[in-house]
């Protein structure tokens, strides 16, 4: 198992950067978690990983959940705004934000689980509600009702 962890830091956040740094390396946790900063096209990525776990403490529009139910990866994320418009009991598994014994307990759970159902509930959702097709047709819906 391991964790691949994908994405920058603010300045803000260097100083905690750090220590998270320090504890990785002084735990030797090198080869189970992974850090790549920022990546472009990180969603290329997702096909290579079992499960997608959003860690947000909020989400404006949750993207890459998204590409991972299309993707056809269990998705796991926090029960905040955002995520909770696309997981729910039926399209992924949600977990409380900074309770790290909930939070441990729901991916171990997870792990090694026959989740087909709710990755398949997920795809079809977000097939049927975000896909380039049902994209290019609300356009299209919005352009014809714009014109006529």
């Amino acid at each position: 198992i391991a964790l691949h962890i994908i994405g920058g830091y603010i300045d803000g956040d260097k100083a905690y950067l750090k220590k998270i740094l320090a504890l990785h390396k002084s735990l030797k946790l090198e080869n189970n978690v992974i850090f790549w900063d920022d990546l472009p096209f990180a969603s290329s990525f997702l096909q290579y990983f079992d499960l997608y776990w959003s860690t947000a403490l909020w989400e404006g529009l949750p993207t890459a959940i998204i590409e991972s139910m299309l993707k056809k990866i269990l998705v796991v994320s926090t029960d905040v705004v955002g995520n909770i418009d696309l997981v729910n009991v039926n399209t992924g598994i949600l977990t409380p934000v900074k309770d790290h014994h909930k939070i441990a307990e729901k991916l171990h759970s997870a792990i090694g689980a026959n989740n087909d159902t709710l990755v398949e509930n997920a795809f079809v959702f977000a097939t049927n509600n975000f896909s380039s097709e049902q994209y290019k047709l609300k356009i299209c819906s919005l352009y014809r009702e714009v014109a006529l």
